[in-house]
């Protein structure tokens, strides 16, 4: 099929119907091939199968992140298994230990001054 271009004004083609339809017949030819596949309904299959490679690399990433978080955290408890570290020997300073674990309080006072010492 040619490609034939042809600027001259619609009034041109008015003149003789027969030009008319054999233009309007050219552009349905050179049309039909788009149209008869935007008449062709995609299946859901079809529309699946467009995802699946999309679906799959999310998957896989998913699945790297979330073996490696998991051996971070399982090495991470094995770690903290092996330690006799507790939280409050971990975040209080040691004057303030005791008390904590015999039930008192201490004041805001006493922590400041004691971590104080502490990074002295």
């Amino acid at each position: 099929m040619t490609n034939h271009e042809d600027d001259r004004p619609l009034q041109d083609y008015r003149a003789s119907d027969f030009r008319l339809e054999t233009l309007a017949k050219r552009i349905v030819e050179a049309a039909g091939p788009e149209l008869a596949r935007r008449r062709q309904e995609d299946s859901l299959w079809l529309v699946l199968t467009g995802w699946t490679k999309p679906v799959l690399s999310a998957a896989a990433v998913w699945v790297l992140v979330s073996a490696s978080v998991l051996g971070f955290a399982s090495a991470g408890e094995a770690d903290l298994e092996s330690s006799s570290l507790t939280l409050a020997e971990a975040l209080l300073p040691e004057e303030l230990a005791p008390m904590y674990y015999d039930g008192n309080e201490f004041t805001l006072a006493e922590l400041v001054s004691a971590l104080e010492r502490d990074f002295q």
